[in-house]
């Protein structure tokens, strides 16, 4: 009798096992599909984002040698205008290089400016939410061979997950906070704390594995590809739990070679 549960229980955990394999080959079918829709997207959108560009670009040049405060507030809003546009530019590019599997140029910069990059973006996010975070960016070495806007996929992919995982916190009770530090000369670190739900010890390991999402209409592949874009840029990701509570996400980067030679 004992044999038969054995066989039982072995081909219901087969079954299970090849059940989970088909659902995962049909998510990747559903990413690639996206993967090359979204190649689509980018070509189609480079174009209207350029022309954003020289619109703003002709603005500011009709501006020329105009002095009023209402042409001043005009000028600010045509240079934001072509900064954006310019900004959404690079990340349609970068939706292009990564369809074609090519590495985007690496350049040195700073890791602070791209947390306050990041931190104005979803600004209103963050006040819609009622959540005021602290920041505390240190900035004795901060600087990062790296592809700006990856890490910035990365930051913001994080600071997103911090305010959903706050959504059932008592407005009063939600805390964010982002830190950077340079705890070791070979390494700086980032650290995003909230204090959400937070993460149990089983946990915190598979919310980087791909298709794993706590979320009902998550994809499960935010954080997996947040971990592969940091370890690729020599570092490392992890998350635990909040001593009070919450969650802290932490990653670690190495500083760019001339930072560690400017430090010795």
């Amino acid at each position: 009798m004992s044999s038969i549960i054995q066989d039982i229980s072995e081909r219901a955990w087969a079954e299970e096992r090849a059940r989970q394999h088909l659902d995962d080959l049909a998510h990747v079918s559903r990413l690639s599909t996206m993967g090359e829709m979204a190649a689509g997207l980018a070509h189609e959108l480079n174009q209207p984002l350029t022309a954003m560009a020289n619109f703003a670009f002709v603005g500011l040049r009709t501006l020329d040698g105009e002095q009023s405060p209402r042409a001043d507030v005009l000028r600010n809003l045509f240079a934001e205008l072509s900064e954006q546009a310019l900004r959404a530019g690079d990340i349609v590019e970068h939706v292009r290089a990564f369809t074609r599997k090519t590495h985007a140029p690496r350049a040195v910069v700073s890791l602070n400016e791209l947390i306050g990059d990041v931190l104005r973006l979803v600004d209103s996010e963050m006040r819609l939410n009622t959540v005021h975070p602290e920041v505390h960016l240190e900035g004795r070495i901060d600087s990062i061979n790296a592809d700006a806007i990856q890490i910035q996929q990365v930051l913001l992919n994080l600071l997103r997950n911090a305010l959903e995982a706050m959504e059932t916190t008592e407005p009063r009770s939600r805390r964010l906070m982002i830190t950077s530090s340079q705890p070791r000369a070979d390494s700086i670190e980032v650290q995003v704390v909230d204090s959400g739900h937070g993460v149990s010890g089983g946990d915190a390991e598979k919310l980087f594995d791909a298709f794993f999402t706590t979320k009902p209409a998550g994809m499960g592949m935010g954080l997996a590809i947040s971990r592969s874009i940091i370890e690729d840029h020599g570092g490392r990701l992890w998350a635990e739990a909040a001593s009070g509570g919450g969650a802290v996400f932490r990653f670690t980067l190495p500083p760019a070679k001339e930072a560690r030679d400017g430090a010795n």
